[in-house]
């Protein structure tokens, strides 16, 4: 993995490497207590879903990096060190299609596209947040944060990390997704049944509405609000009073996908974490179809997760036109990723 000490990044070995078993169906057990059958080829270990292929094409990018990195302009080695990096890429779309690495327009739920993300850069994160649900509203980051005793709303400075006001939720309150709507935020609670609105500008408490199940993940479109409750089944939500709308089943290839997780919209668009996985499904929500997969464990290269099973992919923020933020629960950093054809 990489190691990142100050300004400089050393690659180490992975401590107590984990045997990887193949599968063509990984069997996930998580703290809820129920399994992942999810049908891509992937390996797994530590209660992570990896692909095989993706973790492959990590190894050779990351040794093909690294010949370019340590060489001069001759071709000849140098001894000149990494450099991790310092700015956020902020501007300047790689794609005339802007975030998507094809035509959006064209995207198929009955022939899903296969993707992988290009790391951009790297952004400071509380590496003692269990984050929830990731949203930027202008310069500020909308980040949720879970766990029984820490659960709060925050507002962070999305370049240094910075919390800028936070708001705590009860000791028996348990914070998951949460959304932008207009001037207030709405988060939602894994089990205690009430969603919270909070003013954007300081967090203070508006209002709260109650709903019938679990609360797992939440985004915005123009008219409706997306909500997953770690199911398979997506509900649509009046962003005005909360009621339910409407439901649909999200399949890949006719087979449901369960535990869906953090959403994010995008476009007309429905991106969705999968729980204690690296994958990013992308969800047309008018057929309820996965378009689009997207690896993202090329983060594992960049990142230096936790080895704690619970410190698990979980956030997507649009960033840019052009690119994405992915964090994690309890991750030291998060990563501004570009998506791209696999």
């Amino acid at each position: 993995m990489i190691l990142k000490t100050n300004s400089w990044i050393h690659l180490t070995n992975r401590p107590s490497q984990p045997q990887l078993a193949p599968s063509h169906v990984a069997n996930l057990r998580y703290s809820r207590g129920q399994s992942y059958p999810f049908n891509l080829p992937q390996c797994h270990y530590d209660g992570v879903v990896h692909s095989p292929i993706s973790r492959s094409l990590t190894i050779a990018l990351t040794l093909a990096f690294l010949v370019a990195a340590c060489s001069d302009d001759s071709g000849h080695s140098s001894a000149t060190s990494l450099s991790a990096p310092t700015e956020t890429k902020r501007a300047g779309a790689t794609s005339e299609f802007g975030i998507w690495p094809n035509d959006p327009t064209l995207l198929n739920g009955d022939a899903p596209a296969l993707w992988t993300i290009e790391v951009v850069d790297v952004l400071p994160h509380d590496a003692d947040s269990y984050t929830q649900g990731l949203e930027l509203a202008g310069d500020v980051l909308v980040e949720s944060r879970g766990r029984y005793g820490n659960s709060e709303i925050r507002l962070v400075d999305p370049t240094t990390g910075d919390i800028r006001v936070s708001a705590p939720l009860g000791d028996k309150e348990f914070g998951e997704g949460a959304t932008v709507v207009d001037s207030t935020i709405i988060q939602l609670t894994w089990q205690e049944e009430v969603a919270y609105v909070w003013s954007l500008d300081d967090l203070t408490l508006l209002d709260q509405f109650s709903y019938i199940g679990e609360g797992w993940g939440l985004c915005a479109q123009s008219d409706r609000l997306v909500m997953s409750n770690g199911s398979s089944t997506l509900t649509f939500r009046d962003p005005t009073d909360f009621h339910p709308i409407d439901t649909i089943d999200v399949t890949l290839n006719g087979t449901p996908v369960p535990l869906l997780n953090e959403l994010e919209c995008v476009d007309g668009f429905v991106f969705a974490n999968l729980f204690r996985s690296d994958q990013i499904v992308v969800i047309d929500p008018d057929t309820g179809k996965v378009v689009a997969s997207v690896d993202a464990s090329p983060l594992n290269a960049v990142i230096d997760r936790p080895s704690d099973n619970g410190a698990v992919l979980n956030g997507v923020a649009r960033w840019t036109d052009d690119s994405l933020i992915l964090g994690g629960k309890w991750w030291p950093e998060m990563a501004v990723v570009r998506l791209i054809a696999g």
